[in-house]
């Protein structure tokens, strides 16, 4: 069994998202995606975009906050299809 190497319990969540990344084109755009779990400092979240690791997107959680907050991308891979699984540092 694989331990993990979080600090923070993750919670299972399941809503929407919206996001704005400056990578994905030169005009800004509103995207949207899936949660699948959140912490206090991180969250996992599915999307069909891939985006770099280090990128910094602003990220709204329809559910959970009542504002947008930044987070850093730590690692992004697909899942399924044109179905990308990315892992956030929450900027707090």
């Amino acid at each position: 069994m694989l331990e993990e190497n979080r600090k923070e319990q993750r919670i299972q969540a399941t809503g929407g998202i919206l996001y704005v990344t400056p990578s994905l084109e030169s005009s800004t755009k509103i995207r949207s995606g899936l949660v699948c779990n959140v912490s206090n400092s991180g969250a996992c979240i599915y999307i069909q975009d891939c985006i770099k690791e280090t990128e910094t997107i602003k990220i709204y959680f329809r559910e959970i906050s009542a504002s947008p907050m930044e987070a850093s991308v730590r690692w992004c891979a697909r899942d399924k299809g044109d179905l990308f699984r990315v892992g956030l540092l929450l900027n707090n």
